[in-house]
């Protein structure tokens, strides 16, 4: 789940020490090993919108962002721990799903170089 972290030769970073050392501080430890199956005052409303944009949405195409849009949220709160940051709770699903491809793109482009 932290592979995003590592650097360009897949070794852990510190970033990854970091990160390790916020979840074994607060609650988050809890939810990663699976004593909690979901963050629940996030979860539920994390949506690219309301209706058939939501996850419920009779359109696959809609359910499958919305779940992309989920994983990106929970990625770009580990990046922002392992940054010394605090957790974004406020970020919405759209902004998230954005932010993460962003992510990605970087470090794919690293990976290239």
């Amino acid at each position: 789940m932290t592979e995003g972290l590592a650097d360009a030769r897949n070794r852990a970073t510190e970033r990854h020490i970091t990160l390790y050392r916020r979840w074994a501080e607060g609650g988050a430890a809890l939810l990663l090993t699976g004593e909690l199956d979901e963050a629940p005052d996030v979860e539920k409303t994390l949506r690219i919108g309301p209706g058939i944009f939501g996850p419920n949405s009779p359109i696959a195409m809609m359910k499958a962002v919305n779940g992309f849009a989920r994983i990106g949220w929970f990625y770009e709160q580990i990046y922002r721990l392992a940054d010394e940051l605090e957790a974004d709770v406020s970020m919405g699903a759209l902004r998230a799903l954005m932010a993460y491809e962003k992510t990605e793109k970087t470090k794919a482009r690293e990976l290239l170089r």
